[in-house]
């Protein structure tokens, strides 16, 4: 037996990381709990109005409320980060986890900018989703044209 409850978890923080930690999702849309933790939370797309991708990172967004934990860089500091990479490397947020950003890249890198974006890469405390590091980085990143940045 089971039943249907409205579940409102914008109304509280400690009830939204409870539905993002137990409450599964459907192929069909419907949401279930059965007790067990959700092994991936794949996020919900989310249509922003920016200009750039960057600007997620302003004050009245998530800018105070994501980073600033250990090493990983604050709200303020990552606008910043992130502002310079679109207008060097036209690399643009994707995806964004509370410990995790994913980039794209709009254009191939040359060497020169590679280990630019490398050393700018290390300069925030980020590891990379790579398997190999920092070599593996260099020889995929103009095939995938994706970055992944973790913090621990």
């Amino acid at each position: 037996m089971s039943k249907k409850i409205n579940f409102r978890a914008s109304d509280d923080i400690l009830l939204f990381q409870f539905m993002k930690s137990f409450v599964h999702q459907t192929d069909s849309n419907e949401f279930y709990y059965d007790g067990t933790c959700v092994d991936m939370n794949p996020g919900v797309m989310v249509d922003f109005s920016l200009e750039h991708s960057y600007e997620i990172f302003n004050d009245n967004i998530i800018g105070r409320y994501w980073g600033g934990w250990n090493a990983c860089p604050t709200g303020a500091e990552m606008y910043v980060v992130a502002r310079r990479w679109e207008e060097k490397f036209a690399a643009e947020i994707v995806d964004i986890g509370h410990d995790s950003l994913d980039f794209i890249l709009n254009q191939k890198l040359d060497d020169e900018e590679i280990d630019l974006l490398i050393e700018e890469i290390k300069n925030i405390n980020a590891e990379l989703n790579y398997d190999g590091e920092f070599e593996e980085f260099k020889k995929h990143i103009n095939i995938d044209l994706r970055f992944s940045l973790w913090w621990d």
